[in-house]
């Protein structure tokens, strides 16, 4: 099994500290992928329902090949609870499974309870169908529309996420104790670093604002009370209404929770929908990850990406996309989560070398002191700037896709390195001060 830092107080090892996250006294990085949206629905093969073809191997490429040391991975409630009060331990074991292979492999695991279009009623994923009148199910389909998020708007799936914020005494509980058992499988798993409560909480016929005051604050003092007495130590992850996924301001009053990270997603709009990438947002990006992060301030919360992504047509200018949005990323040390690994395995063959040189990108995953650091995917190279004391150590991720192991390393005098394996290099500083390393692609 590969190197899971441990902590001899915790069940996890990930902690917040100052609104960062940290590991055994390093500040920590996590990058990472959605695993994955192959999760959302039925497969073919009965031992491994709704789990696609997601494998051991692949969590090895993950981390070796691309780099990536954390993965969100969605658990859904309609498999779980297929009939009001049974739940299916089957699938809670082979989800459990999948768990397993990415700690064998050294990946931290975010459990993300996942909905789209509320649930399975609506051919997309979360809420079992008994939580909601299936007649709404068989009126929506006659008007359902090609983009299936404009789906949200159609009063059939309206009322059914209505029906469920206003279900307090009753939907409401059996998510909680959907949560619980979840919570309780896994609280002393030790790769489990954390627990989000919801995907993309839509708000129905609520207004944004209204929502996030009155509906969603109370749902996760509800949820995350469940969540927190059941595993105590382990993060409580979050996100605003789905509403703020372009940029909004979140209304959300701060939950009264220690050790818990804000998650909000990012997509742009327009490359959301296919289009092109042309003149740099990079400006407009900074001011969006910027206000969320003076939201997770607010909140008291450490903060990451949970959701960003970019998938073509031309690979080219989605490469020039994410670097721009991950550039901003990597000036506020932040972790990001890709939508998704079934897209990197279906589409690797057509990736060309800037994608993936964007996309599988260096970064310090955890050091002592101070650090910032830019990345330039055109060539490939890794600039750090590293403040600490003497003995301090920083793991540099250099993912085998983009390095090859076959790297340049330039160092100011007192620093020491060495390659931890073929993905990883390990720095240590022989005195104190202020150092600059580069790592360019040889």
């Amino acid at each position: 099994m590969r190197e899971i830092v441990e902590l001899s107080h915790r069940a996890t090892p990930v902690y917040v500290e100052q609104n960062q996250l940290f590991v055994n006294g390093f500040h920590i990085i996590l990058r990472g992928l959605n695993v994955a949206e192959s999760f959302k629905r039925p497969g073919r093969d009965s031992l491994d329902t709704y789990f696609g073809s997601i494998t051991e191997a692949d969590f090895r490429w993950m981390r070796e090949e691309w780099g990536f040391n954390f993965a969100r991975m969605i658990f859904e409630w309609y498999p779980f609870e297929p009939e009001e009060g049974r739940w299916d331990n089957a699938y809670l074991e082979n989800f459990a499974r999948r768990v397993t292979w990415a700690a064998e492999n050294g990946i931290y695991v975010l459990i993300d309870m996942h909905q789209d279009l509320y649930g399975r009623g609506f051919g997309g994923n979360g809420a079992p169908e008994w939580t909601c009148n299936s007649i709404h199910y068989i009126n929506a389909r006659k008007y359902w529309l090609p983009r299936w998020w404009l789906n949200y708007f159609q009063g059939d799936v309206i009322a059914c996420f209505d029906h469920f914020w206003n279900s307090r005494d009753y939907l409401w509980k059996e998510f909680g104790e959907t949560w619980r058992r979840v919570a309780h499988r896994f609280k002393d798993t030790q790769n489990v670093i954390g627990f989000e409560i919801l995907n993309e909480p839509f708000p129905g016929s609520y207004g944004p604002c209204e929502f996030e005051k009155n509906i969603l604050y109370p749902f996760y003092l509800y949820v995350g009370k469940i969540i927190r007495e059941t595993a105590p130590d382990k993060l409580l992850f979050f996100e605003p209404s789905i509403m703020r996924g372009a940029g909004l301001t979140s209304s959300l009053p701060p939950l009264p929770f220690d050790q818990i990270v804000y998650a909000p997603h990012y997509y742009d709009p327009f490359i959301h929908e296919g289009g092109q990438y042309g003149t740099s947002h990079k400006g407009f990006y900074y001011g969006i990850i910027q206000d969320r992060l003076n939201e997770a301030k607010y909140q008291k919360a450490a903060m990451i990406l949970g959701e960003y992504g970019g998938w073509g047509p031309d690979y080219s200018s989605t490469a020039r996309y994410i670097d721009d949005l991950m550039d901003v990323v990597d000036q506020f040390n932040l972790g990001a989560a890709y939508w998704d690994i079934d897209f990197l395995k279906d589409h690797f063959s057509q990736f060309p070398q800037d994608f993936i040189f964007s996309l599988a990108r260096a970064y310090p995953e955890m050091w002592i002191g101070e650090a910032r650091f830019k990345y330039d995917y055109t060539i490939p190279e890794i600039t750090i700037r590293w403040r600490a004391s003497k003995g301090s150590k920083m793991i540099v991720a250099l993912p085998y896709l983009t390095f090859r192991h076959q790297v340049e390393v330039k160092t100011d005098e007192g620093v020491i390195w060495k390659w931890k394996n073929s993905f990883e290099m390990e720095f240590t500083l022989e005195m104190n001060g202020e150092f600059t390393i580069t790592i360019t692609k040889s």
